[in-house]
């Protein structure tokens, strides 16, 4: 399966606009600091209005995070497994969100690393976009 992107002649330019709600922020600042010394990973939950055939009109909204591993100092890794489809079936709107991957860089800066650039070059083949975010 090719990706939208991949099957555009013309250069995409522009930021998408990321709405990042009080109640995902503090999740996220909640296991940054329960789970400070180790990476941990997640399933990205969020919403998007617009097209990523023109980023300056689209946005994307942060619904949820669903923790799935905590790793090492290193490296954090998951499978999606019957946690993913019990969370989606336990409220029938989570089932319209995309879902993208979440980590935190414990006590490192927030930046890809090569296995994350990695993993985005991975992932993004199978979608038409693809979110990734480094805490």
């Amino acid at each position: 399966m090719k990706n939208v992107l991949s099957n555009m002649q013309e250069k995409i330019e522009g930021n998408v606009k990321v709405n990042i709600p009080k109640k995902v922020m503090d999740k996220i600042n909640y296991l940054c600091t329960v789970i400070s010394e180790v990476e941990w990973s997640g399933i990205l939950f969020y919403s998007v209005k617009g097209s990523i055939k023109n980023p300056k009109k689209m946005t994307i909204t942060l619904k949820d995070i669903l923790p799935m591993d905590k790793g090492t100092a290193v490296t954090t890794e998951f499978t999606y497994d019957e946690r993913y489809v019990e969370y989606l079936m336990n409220d029938p709107k989570r089932t319209d969100w995309k879902s993208g991957l979440i980590h935190s860089h414990n006590n490192m800066g927030v930046f890809y690393s090569g296995t994350d650039q990695q993993e985005l070059l991975t992932n993004s083949k199978s979608h038409n976009f693809y979110l990734s975010v480094v805490v």
